[in-house]
């Protein structure tokens, strides 16, 4: 599984992890709006900080152990955020309000 592969689907499984799991999902609602999507996308950096570390470590080898390694993480920070965005709009949004 590449790298990009897995940051985009972290931020379709987070956003359906919170609107769908019920224990996580009164947790969440408990967070004021304006809170959420800064949530979301720090969850979403540590996850792909997380691989950097994981990679520097050895345990992976999805990134370059240097500066240029951190920035493709926060490249793939901002492709999770759109993946986050979208599977919220498409599968989330539209069934609350159906």
């Amino acid at each position: 599984m590449t790298p990009e592969l897995l940051v985009a689907l972290a931020g379709a499984v987070l956003s359906l992890l919170f609107a769908y799991f019920p224990w996580l999902s009164d947790q969440f609602n408990k967070v004021p709006s304006v809170w959420k999507p800064l949530l979301n996308a720090g969850v979403l950096l540590v996850v792909a900080l997380g691989l950097v570390g994981a990679s520097c470590l050895g345990i992976v080898d999805y990134f370059a152990c240097s500066a240029a390694g951190v920035l493709d993480a926060v490249w793939l920070w901002i492709i999770a955020l759109v993946g986050n965005n979208l599977t919220y709009t498409y599968l989330v949004r539209q069934k609350k309000q159906g």
